[in-house]
């Protein structure tokens, strides 16, 4: 009868040991000439060392649930490998032997049990390839084949002799045995059976459980450091699960600021409001924050003054609307960004329109005027009577600027700027929107040259 050594009832297997230890001290045990392991499931082996290897690699808590459940598997079924050939070590390896009632063969994985009183007959022959032999015991269900070192193997001719001797007595005598049926086991008895393969997947899941979270928080860790960008460290900050490397990608996001400022003010000297500029940066650093708001404050002082007799004068407030001012607006934004991009990782600095109260702010208030006593007229109408030319207002802008951190009352840092068209300007064709747009555009340049002379200008 064959069974499975990983599935013999642990009571079963101490018997088994003990069979085995009597059978040693009574001569009635033999120990196969080149024994064959059992087999072993590669792939499972192969799927646990991959296994292993990415839990060193891993790095996204999304995976955190499914390797905890894949590694417990794991440790079960190769600890059911490793129990199957502990236990056959544990019995001796591959070997034969026989009590006073049983005939017993183990090979690799395998039990086979015979009675003792259904032995026919036992030989050793010379195997298919010529060059080993083979020891056979003939039993009325089957035959048993064991590897030997000769025909005239001392120690197999021995133990055959007194296998012969003790199946005849057995036969002589009156006892009836019948074949050894498979074992009867209950539920608790299975589970005894496989106690140690669930203790080692325990193990496993408790082990996976604390070290699958030490993997992934360090792994994260060395992607952002790899990165090395304010934005990696955040990122791996934001994980509270990541905990430990906090202080450390804290210190690193701290080292990118000051590498930062250190820069600034270097390719800086010289610049008035270089100082200031660069405190801002260092209030960003210290409230873990990278994001300036750039508010405008625009106030209109424009008058179209009464029709005159003498000039025509176009109307200047349709080119200063709402919808017009926040347009230039934008694009004095978008080239202070570009200014700040040269100079600052986005991530370090930027421009942004978050309502958040800890945001320092870049604020521009500017005043328009139209000035009744600057006016323009096309310059191919210069030769046309005044009274004839088409006219069109000067305009002026005062800009005040101030750099304003919610911890002080007063600006960190202000300069003003007044604005005047030039003498003389282009157009590329003279409707109201053209010309007053390009006053406006002059102005707002003037605006965007002078933040960038008073903080980044030499």
């Amino acid at each position: 009868m064959n069974f499975r050594i990983a599935s013999i009832p642990s009571q079963t297997m101490a018997r088994i040991s003990e069979a085995v230890v009597n059978s040693r001290q009574k001569g009635t045990y033999l120990k196969v000439h080149r024994s064959s392991f059992p087999p072993l499931n590669l792939w499972l082996i192969a799927a646990a060392v991959v296994f292993s290897c990415l839990v060193f690699i891993v790095n996204q808590w999304s995976a955190y649930y499914w390797y905890v459940a894949a590694g417990t598997g794991l440790a079960y079924l190769v600890a059911e490998q490793v129990h199957k050939f502990w236990r056959w070590w544990k019995l001796g390896r591959d070997a034969v032997f026989f009590d006073p009632l049983y005939f017993v063969s183990i090979a690799g994985g395998q039990l086979q049990a015979f009675p003792l009183s259904h032995f026919n007959d036992t030989d050793i022959i010379l195997a298919m390839d010529g060059k080993h032999y083979l020891a056979r015991f003939h039993f009325q269900e089957a035959s048993i084949i064991v590897p030997c070192v000769s025909s005239n193997d001392q120690k197999t001719l021995h133990f055959q002799n007194l296998l012969q001797q003790y199946s005849g007595i057995v036969k002589q005598s009156a006892v009836h045995q019948a074949p050894i049926q498979q074992f009867p086991q209950t539920w608790a008895e299975k589970i005894a059976c496989r106690r140690v393969s669930m203790i080692s997947a325990a193990f496993g899941l408790v082990l996976l459980w604390f070290i699958i979270p030490i993997s992934i928080d360090r792994n994260q860790y060395l992607s952002a450091s790899g990165k090395n960008t304010a934005t990696a460290y955040r990122t791996y900050l934001a994980e509270p699960r990541n905990l430990r490397y906090r202080e450390t990608a804290r210190t690193d996001i701290r080292r990118l600021y000051d590498l930062s400022i250190k820069k600034y003010r270097g390719s800086s000297t010289g610049s008035e409001g270089a100082n200031a500029f660069a405190q801002l940066v260092e209030y960003l650093r210290d409230k873990n924050l990278y994001t300036v708001r750039m508010l405008f404050y625009p106030q209109s002082k424009l008058i179209d003054l009464p029709p005159s007799s003498q000039y025509h004068i176009i109307s200047v407030t349709p080119s200063f609307s709402k919808e017009k001012n926040e347009a230039r607006q934008d694009q004095v934004i978008s080239t202070v960004k570009t200014s700040l991009g040269q100079m600052f990782p986005t991530d370090i600095l930027a421009i942004g329109g978050e309502e958040l109260v800890d945001l320092p702010s870049l604020e521009v208030y500017y005043t328009y005027r139209n000035k009744s006593e600057s006016i323009y007229y096309p310059e191919k109408e210069q030769y046309l009577p005044k009274t004839s030319r088409t006219w069109y207002y000067g305009i002026e802008i005062d800009w005040w600027f101030k750099i304003s951190l919610p911890t002080q009352s007063e600006p960190l840092y202000v300069f003003n700027l007044v604005s005047q068209p030039a003498q003389q300007f282009q157009s590329e064709s003279f409707t109201a929107d053209a010309v007053y747009a390009n006053m406006a555009s002059s102005a707002f340049n003037d605006f965007q040259t002078e933040f960038y002379r008073q903080f980044f200008g030499r």
